[in-house]
């Protein structure tokens, strides 16, 4: 009786002594949530979007530019640089379709932004000059589609960053890997610079 008893007692302490609440283990949690990206104060919130087919939040935001450099765009620490790229015109169309796609690059998840730098505008057949972008996760039987987005392209006076929100379930052993299809409406005569960022 006495050894049944101690081994009730024993067995109680050991399960008391590695039982965790719920609020700690939601502490810990949140804790390991990868960190939105910080927005820098002076750029300009120009629209928030929810994408109707997955439910990805879009933020998109004009930065005044006055000159820029990769090297101050990579070591800003509000976010971490994960490759640039350099678009061009060349697949345009009145309607921006989304003709041309972009290399594959790997994110770990949480926020993921595009930055389109300033460039020279030169309108194609519409009013407005415009790009759409649509960012998707490569997998091995085929792609999703992360989100879209429709905005007002980016001139020589200022930059686009366009922010996928939350995208941390595309992620499958520790990384996803993303690619954008774009398209645009208008002509530039240069190559410009597109930045990855999570």
């Amino acid at each position: 009786m006495k050894k049944s008893l101690f081994f009730v007692v024993f067995i109680s302490l050991v399960f008391f002594a590695t039982t965790v609440s719920a609020e700690e283990i939601s502490k810990d949690s949140k804790s390991e949530v990868q960190q939105d990206i910080i927005v820098d104060p002076s750029w300009e919130l120009i629209e928030v979007s929810v994408d109707e087919e997955t439910g990805t939040m879009v933020e998109i935001y004009h930065e005044k530019m006055t000159g820029y450099s990769l090297i101050d765009i990579m070591n800003n620490g509000r976010w971490d640089w994960v490759a640039n790229s350099y678009w061009n015109t060349d697949g345009m169309t009145v309607n921006a379709n989304l003709n041309t796609q972009d290399k594959v690059v790997k994110s770990t998840g949480g926020d993921f932004m595009i930055s389109v730098y300033p460039h020279q505008v030169v309108p194609y057949g519409a009013p407005d000059a415009g790009m759409r972008l649509q960012m998707y996760e490569k997998d091995t039987f085929g792609s999703d589609k992360v989100g879209g987005e429709k905005i007002a392209s980016p001139n020589q006076q200022f930059a686009v960053h366009v922010i996928y929100r939350g995208i941390g379930g595309y992620v499958d052993g520790g990384e996803a890997e993303f690619f954008v299809k774009y398209g645009v409406n208008y002509h530039s005569p240069d190559d410009f610079l597109v930045v990855y960022s999570d």
